[in-house]
C-alpha cells in the first residue's frame, strides 16, 4: 500500500464508515509541516511521486479522483519553496511545506549546475532521476518500471527505479551458502 492514491480506494469502498471521518489527506511531509505551522497544504513532489492522483498528461489531478470525491479532502497545492511560518509558541519561524525525499535529493544540484545531468539516489530504491528528458513515457519505459515525479513546481521530472532494498540479505544468504555456513554464524571481532 506504498501508493497513497489506492490508500485512499480502498479506504472509501472496503472501509467506507472509517472514510467517512477522513476530513484531510495528507502525505507525510506535510503532515510534518502541519505539525509545526498549523497549516493544510500539498505539494506538487508528494502528489506526483507513485501515488497514481496525477494525471501527467492533463497536469491535474487524475479524473478519478474527482469522480470519487477524493480531491476535496486534498489540501491546495503550493509549490514545495513555498515558506510557512511556525506557529507562535514555535517562534514563528521560517519553516518549508516539505518535498519527496527524491526531489528533495535533486534540488541542490538544479540550484548549481548549468549542464545537463542524471541523479542516482540510493536507499531501499536505487533511483535515476533525469531533469532534463522532457520527452514523455513510453509504454515501453512504463513496462521498466520508469516512473515521472513532479518538481517542487509541479514540472514533469522523468524517474527510473529499482527496487534494491533486498540486495544486501541476499547477498549475505549467497555468501553463507558458498562457504555452507549456517545463516547468522558471523561474528564481528
Amino acid at each position: 500500500m506504498l501508493n497513497s492514491g489506492l490508500q485512499l480506494y480502498f479506504l472509501k469502498h472496503a472501509k467506507p464508515e472509517l472514510f467517512k471521518n477522513v476530513k484531510h489527506c495528507l502525505h507525510l511531509p506535510q503532515y510534518l509541516s502541519l505539525i509545526f505551522t498549523g497549516e493544510l497544504v500539498s505539494d506538487y513532489t508528494s502528489i506526483g511521486c507513485h501515488t497514481g492522483l496525477w494525471d501527467f498528461k492533463r497536469m491535474d489531478y487524475h479524473e478519478w479522483v474527482k469522480r470519487e470525491g477524493i480531491e476535496p479532502l486534498l489540501p491546495p497545492i503550493l509549490p514545495g519553496n513555498t515558506l510557512l511560518k511556525t506557529k507562535s509558541e514555535l517562534g514563528s519561524i521560517p519553516c518549508g511545506i516539505g518535498v519527496h525525499d527524491s526531489s528533495g535529493a535533486l534540488l541542490p544540484y538544479l540550484k548549481r549546475q548549468n549542464e545537463s545531468f542524471a541523479l542516482l539516489s540510493t536507499g531501499t530504491w536505487a533511483i535515476s532521476i533525469n531533469p532534463f528528458n522532457k520527452t514523455a513515457l513510453t509504454e515501453s519505459e512504463l513496462f521498466k518500471d520508469c516512473l515521472q515525479f513532479l518538481s517542487i513546481s509541479g514540472q514533469p521530472i522523468k524517474i527510473s527505479r529499482l527496487f534494491i532494498g533486498e540486495e544486501h540479505k541476499v547477498q549475505i544468504e549467497e555468501m553463507y551458502a558458498h562457504w555452507k555456513l549456517p545463516l547468522g554464524t558471523y561474528k564481528k571481532n
